[in-house]
């Protein structure tokens, strides 16, 4: 008897091989499979140079990057929100020093809201007492209503506002031109003298 297999047996046994459950791959499917591995493995031995290619190409391709980026996160939203976790995770790990301090910063922020809205009064009354008395009324209302603003808006610590009075009012001087800068060789408006020819005349 002839030990040789006819091609009939072969697919035969083939078959038999095959775990329980599992379909005979195609031609094409096979293909892409192996398509699949190849460029797994080329993925795994160029990883640094794919990350180091992919960031120049979004740096030079910025709007594109962040359509292509919004269109696969609107058509993956479970893998979208699994990637920013994983993300989020890796650089808080980085970060942890960075991350305590804006909390830090935040709870400040929050504490001299509330330190504020205790007595909003006692501050008005407070920035006031700090700004120059021969100022006049309004301008001294002006400064220190938007210096509780900046309170309230958390832009400001209640501790600092000794310092930030004469920032606001220096931001209030530049914006309304309180105090002018003026030349003395300028002519003086209505007249034919300047401000050094009264000065001389005095």
């Amino acid at each position: 008897m002839s030990d040789t297999i006819s091609p009939e047996h072969k697919h035969l046994q083939s078959q038999l091989d095959e775990p329980a459950g599992c379909e005979v791959e195609t031609p094409e499917e096979r293909r892409r499979r192996r398509a699949r591995e190849s460029g797994r493995r080329y993925r795994q031995l160029h990883a640094e140079q794919i990350r180091e290619s992919n960031r120049r190409w979004k740096a030079a391709n910025r709007d594109k990057s962040r359509l292509y980026r919004k269109r696969w996160n609107e058509a993956n939203p479970e893998k979208a929100r699994e990637s920013f976790q994983a993300a989020w995770k890796k650089w808080a790990a980085a970060n942890r020093e960075k991350i305590r301090e804006k909390q830090r910063r935040k709870n400040h922020r929050d504490y001299s809201l509330k330190v504020f809205q205790r007595s909003p009064d006692k501050f008005y009354r407070q920035i006031l007492k700090l700004l120059p008395q021969t100022l006049p009324r309004h301008v001294r209302d002006d400064v220190a209503s938007s210096l509780c603003l900046a309170i309230m808006e958390r832009k400001v610590l209640t501790k600092n506002i000794q310092t930030e009075v004469a920032n606001y009012l220096r931001a209030y001087n530049r914006e309304y031109d309180t105090f002018k800068t003026v030349s003395l060789d300028e002519t003086i408006p209505g007249t034919t003298m300047t401000r050094l020819d009264k000065l001389a005349t005095r």
